[in-house]
């Protein structure tokens, strides 16, 4: 998003191996319809999971289609993000947020402005969340805010705030991205 490269499209033309030499860093990749917000606000916070169901006449239950199914809904868009240095901001960090000047933008109300970074290590990344509101997690581990970070590895969900990702190195990204359910996919906005 940040860079501009249309990752979805220099997949589906190029080889494996090309994909893989123009891209020597992983990816997030996932599904997600971003809430942007309509001006600078403070980050909204996540419901409640304690919450309790309203009167049975003031649910929202969903009609059925002519064959007795719920209706498809249309799948989010496709988001695939490098997790690559961009900005000359915090050298030693990838940054993941809400705002222009990190590295990967997620522009959602959801996601703080400066929401948690990855860092290269010798073994390979790590992230670290950087004192969100709305948590950052790796698998079923949530990450404490400005806590120790924590290795994250090829294959491994990734959540940020509600948004989920699977961190994937270029050759899984490339296969991910030609895989016959993504064929399919809307026309990703410019940069995705």
């Amino acid at each position: 998003m940040s860079s501009g490269v249309n990752y979805i499209e220099m997949a589906r033309s190029s080889t494996r191996s090309e994909f893989i030499a123009a891209c020597s860093f992983p990816f997030l990749i996932g599904r997600a319809a971003l809430v942007k917000p309509r001006m600078p606000q403070r980050t909204m916070t996540s419901p409640s999971l304690d919450w309790e169901v309203e009167q049975p006449s003031t649910i929202n239950i969903p009609r059925l289609d002519v064959a007795g199914h719920l209706p498809a809904r249309p799948l989010p868009p496709l988001m695939v993000l490098a997790v690559r240095k961009i900005q000359e901001a915090f050298p030693a960090m990838i940054t993941v947020g809400r705002t222009a000047n990190n590295d990967i933008v997620l522009n959602d109300v959801q996601i703080s402005k400066f929401h948690a970074f990855f860092r290269v290590t010798g073994s390979g990344f790590e992230l670290c969340d950087a004192g969100s509101r709305n948590g950052t997690w790796i698998e079923n581990r949530g990450l404490k805010p400005k806590g120790p970070p924590l290795g994250v590895h090829p294959g491994e969900m990734v959540r940020v705030g509600h948004l989920d990702f699977r961190f994937l190195d270029a050759g899984a990204c490339w296969d991910e991205l030609r895989a016959p359910a993504n064929r399919r996919t809307p026309d990703p906005s410019p940069g995705s």
